[in-house]
């Protein structure tokens, strides 16, 4: 019996959205990709550039601007990798303020 190794830790669906993210590791930029899905506990961000290596379980900061219903917003939150491959990374969110949690829930689930 093969176990399985991938423990998803989602806590919400995830939408397709393709948003532009930057990612720092102690304030250094460390890489830049495009977002697959999102959702209000994390993302998968597939990578176009990243100098240096996304470790599991090494915290990082994703970067992303969001425009929703006229008002654009910039957001930084911190992150867990989850698990990283060739084409992206699995990013959980580890803290984040009331107001992003308003934005996302805004553009993954508009009215």
């Amino acid at each position: 019996m093969e176990l399985n190794k991938h423990v998803d830790h989602r806590w919400s669906a995830r939408q397709n959205m393709a948003l532009p993210v930057k990612i720092y590791t102690g304030g250094e930029p460390l890489g830049q990709g495009r977002t697959h899905n999102v959702g209000i506990g994390g993302m998968f961000v597939e990578l176009s550039a990243v100098e240096g290596d996304l470790p599991r379980e090494s915290q990082v900061y994703v970067s992303f601007t969001v425009t929703s219903n006229g008002n654009t917003t910039h957001h930084r939150l911190p992150a867990t990798v989850i698990w990283s491959g060739d084409k992206g990374a699995g990013l959980m969110f580890t803290d984040f303020n009331v107001e992003t949690v308003h934005t996302l829930r805004d553009i993954l689930y508009p009215q």
